[in-house]
């Protein structure tokens, strides 16, 4: 980043909470990895990457080959 940009760490915690809240469905429908790709302008290789695990489209099938359900614990929710 240049002098007059500084990468400041709030950046990117507003860039995460954001993709979380998509994935989690938090204002509307859960988005897929490949729509928040496009939405955050990256590839969804990258999104994959960095936020696969706040997807339950990906890793509820998971949870459930090994019969847990405490990982639902975390996941945010929309406010009533």
């Amino acid at each position: 980043m240049s002098a007059a940009t500084p990468d400041l760490p709030w950046q990117h915690t507003c860039r995460h909470t954001y993709a979380k809240r998509m994935l989690g469905g938090f204002w509307a429908a859960p988005a897929t990895l490949e729509v928040l790709a496009g939405l955050m302008g990256n590839t969804p290789t990258i999104c994959w990457q960095h936020y696969a695990q706040w997807s339950g489209q990906y890793t509820d099938p998971f949870w459930a080959a090994i019969g847990s359900t405490s990982h639902t614990a975390g996941r945010e929710t929309s406010p009533a």
